[in-house]
């Protein structure tokens, strides 16, 4: 059906599509990103009362990767992998790669993965207690580097199809702890910093959606216990200034998850301009178990995966749908209450 529209009617229609502007094909632009920082010291081994051990700490970094993909891209997928780094680790020393980077028609998703060794003491021992892994740039390292980001428009008029971006970055490093013959207790650690973030674009059009998490476990093969503990941080533009954190350790080490969802909660700050939540002080756990007789070694895995995703919907349809929204504006304004319909009636330009 079409409208009735006089000349004097279209050409204030026109005045205000000039006012705000034609549909811009991605030209708003939107980003998201995840930062990981998490420091887990070697486990305290207590021996019993009079006996002493040799205790032994060996591994390496085995999963140090970064990936991006883009359903627009050529090739669709990059993984890297970077040369495991085995200790004894040099002091200081920065393992690192990326960034893997592939570009679609609007998206370049970007992704790194790092992990930041400080040795406070040449021990083997002691470069586990001074671990910092980030799956993403290390300390001082640069911007945040895992994240799917629309660049500005070409200027085209052209509606590009649908388009998904994600980047993912994971350190991974298992740890094999030998001689604990005489161990009667060992401590497990762990410290989510202050450098972990995610952001989302608090300025979104045209449909654009992004998504953002930080993860990570613990597990360990001592007495058989298995995951330690697990944790999920995440925040999209489906729920703007939210980010959601969820804890699960494993019930054997007593610790209390709602208590320790609820103090990473009070230690969020965000920044509603830049759409940013930032871990403003570590979060700080440990437990304690005793170790079952007759065990000689155990392996320790922890692990930090971020993932950062954005999406732009078919602008095929919204080239349609914007002028169609603002003519029905201009109609429905003139509508008063009371009558049962617009000295326009309801008639459409939509269809």
């Amino acid at each position: 059906m079409s409208s009735s529209l006089d000349l004097k009617q279209w050409s204030a229609i026109a005045a205000m599509w000039a006012l705000i502007g034609a549909p811009a094909f991605g030209q708003g632009g939107t980003s998201t990103s995840a930062t990981a920082d998490a420091v887990r010291p070697a486990p305290v081994l207590t021996p019993y009362a009079g006996l002493t051990m040799g205790t032994v700490y060996s591994g390496s970094l085995t999963g140090l990767n970064a990936s991006a993909a883009d359903n627009l891209a050529a090739p669709p997928n990059a993984i890297l992998f970077a040369p495991p780094p085995v200790m004894p680790y040099v002091a200081p020393a920065t393992y690192s790669l990326g960034p893997a980077t592939v570009t679609g028609n609007l998206f370049i998703p970007k992704a790194n993965a790092g992990a930041f060794i400080t040795v406070a003491a040449s021990s083997i021992a002691a470069a586990f207690g001074g671990m910092d892994w980030s799956a993403g740039s290390p300390p001082g390292g640069g911007p945040v580097l895992t994240y799917a980001r629309i660049l500005p428009g070409p200027g085209t008029t052209t509606p590009p199809p649908a388009e998904n971006a994600t980047a993912f970055a994971r350190v991974q490093d298992p740890m094999t702890v030998a001689n604990i013959q005489n161990a009667q207790t060992a401590t497990f650690s762990l410290d989510i910093g202050t450098g972990a973030s995610l952001a989302i674009n608090p300025n979104l059009v045209h449909g654009e959606t992004d998504s953002a998490s930080y993860s990570g476990f613990d597990t360990t093969t001592l007495n058989g216990i298995g995951t330690l503990w697990s944790w999920d941080w995440s925040s999209d533009s489906q729920n703007p200034g939210q980010s959601t954190f969820s804890f699960v350790s494993n019930p054997l080490l007593g610790l209390n998850d709602s208590a320790i969802e609820a103090a990473f909660d009070n230690l969020i700050s965000f920044d509603p301009s830049s759409g940013e939540f930032n871990l403003t002080s570590a979060l700080d756990l440990s437990a304690t178990v005793t170790v079952s007789p007759g065990q000689s070694s155990f392996v320790d895995t922890g692990e930090d995966d971020v993932t950062a995703s954005a999406s732009v919907p078919d602008h095929t349809s919204l080239a349609f749908s914007a002028p169609c929204a603002l003519i029905l504006m201009i109609i429905l304004s003139k509508h008063k209450p009371g009558r049962a319909k617009t000295r326009f009636g309801y008639s459409s330009v939509c269809t």
